[in-house]
């Protein structure tokens, strides 16, 4: 599971985000289990075939073994603490999944260009493509990005990112100063509030626009990593 790093937004949001991850995977779960067993009203009652045939239906879903090694993981602790004293647990010895190192292929200059060129029009998603070609900050860092952490006067931008959680200074390179000058308001505490509301519920929409990505014709392989080029 993920790891806590206190920052400068505190745990509780940390926590709270978790929380709601653990409670869409565990409503995904009993979704399944009611679909497949009807009768399985009690924790005990989830047979080792069915937590199979549930993890084989995150698998069929398409999801990375990092996301299903925490699915597994969940689900074991929960029915750990959950069940009755000397039940089997349903998920003990599942074996996880090797996390496979992902190399991904930057963006050609070209390809860039293309997808800014497809998304001048958006201004939903241009704004957050535009911050992630020219600072190479990860997509939650862009979409969280707060007026504290920009310096327009000096032209830097200056924040902790939730990877690493290192402090960095970035330039604010023209094409991004134009972007944020032309935003209504500087009065909030986002930068971009609504794609930060939409990165909590639904990342892939928010970073799969296909009438951007396709008329920029991108390829599928490389649709996953559409901000983390520097190149403005």
């Amino acid at each position: 599971m993920p790891s806590f790093r206190w920052s400068r937004d505190g745990p509780d949001k940390l926590v709270t985000e978790y929380a709601a991850q653990c409670k869409k995977v565990l409503g995904r779960f009993v979704n399944f289990v009611q679909a497949q067993n009807p009768k399985a009203v009690e924790i005990a009652l989830v047979t080792r075939k069915l937590a199979q045939a549930f993890m084989g239906a995150e698998a069929e879903r398409g999801v990375g073994a990092k996301t299903w090694n925490d699915t597994l993981k969940l689900l074991r602790a929960t029915f750990k603490y959950l069940l009755p004293a000397g039940a089997g647990n349903p998920f003990y010895n599942m074996v996880t999944k090797d996390a496979e190192t992902v190399f991904r292929k930057p963006f050609t200059p070209e390809e860039l260009k293309a997808i800014l060129d497809a998304a001048q029009d958006d201004d939903f998603i241009r704004p957050i493509i535009i911050t992630g070609m020219c600072t190479a900050m990860r997509r939650g860092d862009c979409c969280r990005l707060k007026w504290k952490d920009v310096d327009l006067a000096r032209r830097f931008i200056t924040v902790k990112t939730a990877k690493t959680g290192q402090t960095v200074s970035i330039p604010i390179f023209p094409l991004l100063l134009g972007e944020l000058a032309s935003l209504p308001t500087q009065g909030g505490e986002l930068v971009f509030p609504e794609q930060a509301e939409m990165y909590k519920t639904d990342r892939k929409l928010l970073f799969t626009r296909p009438h951007v990505l396709s008329a920029a014709r991108v390829s599928s392989s490389r649709r996953a990593n559409s901000s983390g080029s520097r190149g403005c």
